[in-house]
């Protein structure tokens, strides 16, 4: 289970410098305001991934089940924290960033 624990510790922060090197190099850049995909894509990999992870691995499976609920949930939290922020400045109430202002 300790394995586990490592390669999930390894690939988060991946996952977190790929984003944010993508990131930089305007992947998720959206002028024609269209639906993200490239966006969408990030987002649902990990989601996908780890539940394909989930349904064929059994170790795994019992892993994921035995961590703690609470530290879970906060999480996810910052997760939905942060749609929440999306959702703000899709309706212009925050505003965007400096390269996605309109002239």
């Amino acid at each position: 289970m300790k394995s586990y624990g490592k390669l999930v510790a390894a690939l988060v922060p991946g996952w977190f410098v790929f984003a944010v090197t993508a990131s930089a190099f305007h992947v998720f850049k959206n002028p024609q305001n269209r639906i993200g995909v490239a966006v969408a894509i990030v987002v649902t990999v990990p989601i996908i991934v780890s539940s394909i992870w989930m349904a064929a691995s059994g170790r795994f499976r019992q892993f994921t089940l035995s961590l703690n609920p609470r530290a879970l949930t906060f999480i996810q939290s910052w997760r939905v924290l942060g749609v929440v922020f999306v959702i703000l400045e899709a309706y212009h109430v925050l505003p965007a960033g400096p390269s996605y202002r309109s002239a």
